[in-house]
């Protein structure tokens, strides 16, 4: 994801003796106009070594809205904390949870119209937008449609123009 002039990446795994080992390291590059980024360099952790994480940035604040955590307690509840312009990240705190049941691993999150967005799969095959407003407690979300049929692992793009924000979904299988 994107927060202010820094590109983001978020946990992650490597492949160990028999299995995988997740990691909690938050990485941050910033980026220039001309699409150049300078070095990786961590940020912060996340309250527990994940893997499929969804987030978004919301100005300077990052939001970690989900994911497949070590610790499963942690699953279905967001963090947040500020990116401060030297590209280190304050202490993540707890800023909501999301609706029961609903889990949103590697999906789609942005922020538009003064909110946060993320597509989920419903237990229908469908994919919805959940919603909530942009800043800390995110305890009050909306549910609209957006895709009728399952797309699993497409790839997600969004853009804005004039004003307006636009979702596409590529492929899937």
């Amino acid at each position: 994801t994107v927060v202010g002039s820094y590109v983001v990446t978020i946990g992650g795994n490597f492949p160990d003796e028999g299995g995988f080992t997740k990691l909690d390291e938050i990485d941050v590059a910033r980026f220039h106009d001309d699409g150049s980024l300078d070095g990786w360099q961590v940020a912060g952790h996340a309250p527990s070594p994940r893997t499929e994480c969804t987030a978004v940035g919301v100005g300077s604040t990052l939001f970690l809205l989900d994911g497949i955590y070590d610790d499963a307690s942690k699953e279905g509840h967001v963090f947040s904390a500020d990116l401060a312009s030297d590209g280190t990240l304050g202490v993540l705190a707890p800023a909501g949870a999301l609706p029961a049941g609903v889990d949103v691993f590697d999906d789609l999150a942005f922020s538009a119209a003064g909110g946060i967005w993320s597509t989920y799969a419903s237990l229908d095959g469908s994919c919805d937008l959940l919603g909530a407003s942009g800043a800390a407690p995110l305890d009050s979300w909306t549910t609209s449609p957006f895709l009728s049929e399952f797309r699993g692992r497409p790839e997600w793009a969004t853009a804005t123009a004039a004003g307006e924000t636009y979702a596409y979904v590529l492929g899937g299988y």
